[in-house]
């Protein structure tokens, strides 16, 4: 579980303006960034893509899972990141192997965010 001071509180202004900054795209996110003096990172699922706030919720904690794991690996980040959902995904119908490599696909575009 992230931090609270890592998780990015998007109902405040300042927050909000990240999404009008930089952003790259990966196969089913977007990663809306910008420099900061610290790293935060909020993930966004929209109701239009997954309907079920089960699913929804489960996504998220994939998200934040990927970006724990960046964490732990003692990387040092001064961005935000607003990662957001682009494609519907099934999320009860993947499998470990296709969680994985969702997690992967996250962890390599913020790595390539941050080289950059």
């Amino acid at each position: 579980m992230l931090a609270k001071a890592q998780r990015l509180n998007l109902s405040q202004k300042e927050n909000q303006k990240v999404f009008k900054k930089q952003c790259q795209y990966s196969q089913n996110f977007i990663f809306y960034f910008e420099e900061s003096t610290q790293f935060q990172v909020a993930a966004v699922v929209p109701k239009k893509k997954v309907s079920l706030a089960s699913d929804r919720n489960q996504i998220r904690r994939l998200i934040y899972q990927a970006i724990q794991e960046l964490v732990q690996e003692k990387l040092e980040f001064k961005i935000k990141i607003i990662i957001v959902l682009k494609n519907k995904i099934q999320i009860r119908q993947l499998r470990q192997e296709e969680k994985k490599l969702l997690k992967q696909e996250i962890k390599n575009q913020i790595k390539n965010i941050v080289k950059n």
